[in-house]
């Protein structure tokens, strides 16, 4: 859940944990609530995964800035100069077993501890420490509670991702029928603004694993492998439209190939027309008739064979070909996508008597 101000669950629960962790200071009757509110800010993480390797890592930090701070503060009375010390120590230390995300937080508590008066030392270190530890207490058990829900964001992402990747694709397919093709800068930053995308999507990915448990339902784990490996389709398929765009720039327009011209335009837009059926079928559950999408692939696919034969027989170079390439990259366009169903097919244990995705992957690879 995000809204336009970025309000999003991670900013709600992390307002509700400083809270909690101020109120259980003051029932606690420690003096100031601060360093518990501050390990807390740190504890909630955008992942459960990343939670519970926060705690971890705070708690060895933790431990090593208490026994600095300690030292600091019984022995050198608090000084500046072996605080300063101490803090350029803790961060070698931290950068060097790997602790960065626990840096601020050991500062912190060097800080605060290492100036802990002489006077009642004993209880006032307990406190401080106490206070670290009910901060990662509260922020683990509220990522436990709240979980970070990074599913439906990302199946979002994905729905928004191949819709433009789709634009992309129809724009590049128009260009067989216009004198004025896209612009190789805009084609150009349209690209990368797609993998932006694509890798912005790969992250929420990450951030749904992450926050995934062992006990967690087979089918939540089975969505999440489909959706990888739809992300990976797109990309892959993004550098095939690319392909796509250069052969159409590069493609002859003589007298004798506007025939030729629609016939690919028509199969490129049948290409396309399945493949937003094929997403629709992923995201959203609606029907879709495999035996008929094939069926109709593979009239159009015969048909352009036949044409490009003749044409090269009718020419004395070898330009007609990036016609063929079109055809040959939209087919693998094609069954890169189509065989997203067949992973649907399987995570719903459906047996639809057509080639199983290792075939279908194997067909691809030949083509």
């Amino acid at each position: 859940m995000h809204h336009k101000w970025g309000m999003g669950m991670r900013t709600l629960k992390t307002a509700f944990a400083i809270w909690l962790a101020f109120l259980t200071c003051d029932l606690l009757d420690y003096p100031n609530g601060a360093l518990a509110a501050i390990t807390t800010i740190v504890a909630v993480q955008p992942s459960l995964k990343g939670s519970l390797t926060t705690i971890k890592n705070q708690l060895i930090a933790t431990s090593f800035g208490c026994t600095l701070a300690v030292i600091v503060a019984y022995y050198f009375q608090g000084s500046y100069t072996a605080i300063a010390i101490s803090a350029v120590l803790a961060i070698a230390i931290c950068v060097r077993f790997n602790l960065k995300d626990s840096i601020i937080l050991l500062l912190v508590t060097i800080i605060l501890i290492g100036q802990t008066p002489v006077d009642n030392f004993n209880l006032a270190v307990g406190q401080r420490v106490s206070m670290i530890l009910i901060g990662l207490l509260i922020g683990v058990s509220l990522n436990l509670i709240f979980r970070p829900r990074h599913k439906t964001r990302l199946m979002e992402h994905i729905d928004e991702l191949r819709t433009e990747f789709e634009q992309l694709y129809r724009d590049c397919a128009s260009d067989l029928q216009r004198e004025e093709h896209i612009d190789k800068a805009v084609m150009q930053e349209r690209v990368i603004a797609l993998r932006d995308k694509i890798q912005e999507t790969r992250n929420i990915y990450k951030l749904s694993v992450d926050s995934q448990l062992d006990y967690d339902e087979k089918n939540t784990k089975d969505e999440l492998y489909l959706a990888r490996r739809t992300i990976n389709a797109l990309a892959s398929n993004l550098e095939r439209l690319v392909e796509i765009h250069r052969s159409i720039v590069l493609a002859p327009e003589t007298e004798n190939s506007d025939n030729i011209r629609q016939h690919v335009y028509q199969y490129l837009m049948e290409i396309l027309y399945n493949h937003q059926r094929i997403y629709e079928y992923i995201l959203f559950g609606k029907s879709v008739s495999e035996e008929e999408m094939m069926r109709t692939i593979d009239c159009r696919e015969i048909q352009l064979e036949n044409e490009m034969m003749q044409m090269l027989k009718n020419m004395d170079n070898l330009l007609p070909l990036h016609y063929w390439n079109i055809t040959v990259e939209a087919e693998r366009i094609m069954y890169k996508t189509w065989n997203l169903t067949r992973i649907q097919h399987e995570i719903l244990g459906e047996d639809t008597g057509l080639h199983g995705h290792d075939e279908i992957e194997e067909m691809y690879r030949l083509q």
